[in-house]
C-alpha cells in the first residue's frame, strides 16, 4: 500500500484565510479562488497571483462557474447578483441583477454558453439569455465584448 504522503503533497500555500471554494479553468491552467475577501485568478505551476477582486462579504455564498469556451467565470456576489469576468484579462464585464431577490444556490452555463441559468432555495430555475442580453447592450454600446482588453 502506498502512502498518503508519497502520493500526496502540498504544491503551495496560497495564503488564503477562510478559503471557500476554488474551480480550474476549463484548460486546467488557472484556478479562481474565494476567500472570506475575494476573489483571486492564479496560474497554475507558477502559482502566481493574476488578478483579484472584491467579494461580497455579507454573505458566504459562493460560486465559481466558468463557459463552455473559458473566456468567461461567473461568480456569485451576495445572493443576489453575479459578476461576469473576462478570463483574458480578469476584468469585470458586467454584473447581473436579477429582476426580484434571488436567494441563489446555485448556477451554470448551458452548453453553448449562451443561457445562464440560476437556482434559488424555493426550487425555482432562472434563466439569463446572454445572447439577446448582449445584443441589447450593443445597441446602448455597452456590450461587453467592446470593452475587451486587446
Amino acid at each position: 500500500m502506498t502512502s498518503p504522503n508519497t502520493v500526496s503533497r502540498c504544491v503551495r500555500d496560497l495564503g488564503l484565510k477562510g478559503a471557500l471554494l476554488t474551480a480550474f479553468t476549463p484548460d486546467s491552467r488557472g484556478l479562481v479562488t474565494r476567500d472570506a475577501k475575494e476573489y483571486a485568478a492564479w496560474e497554475v505551476g507558477t502559482w502566481r497571483k493574476l488578478a483579484s477582486w472584491p467579494a461580497d462579504t455579507t454573505s458566504l455564498a459562493a460560486r465559481i462557474r466558468f463557459s463552455p469556451d473559458g473566456t468567461l467565470v461567473a461568480v456569485l456576489q451576495g445572493n443576489d447578483r453575479v459578476q461576469f469576468v473576462r478570463t483574458g484579462d480578469w476584468r469585470v464585464a458586467v454584473t447581473l441583477i436579477g429582476p426580484v431577490q434571488l436567494d441563489l444556490v446555485d448556477m451554470g452555463w448551458n452548453g453553448a454558453g449562451d443561457h445562464f441559468y440560476l437556482l434559488n432555495r424555493d426550487g425555482q430555475v432562472r434563466e439569463w439569455n446572454l445572447r439577446t442580453l448582449r445584443e441589447e447592450l450593443a445597441a446602448m454600446g455597452l456590450d461587453w465584448a467592446a470593452t475587451e482588453a486587446r
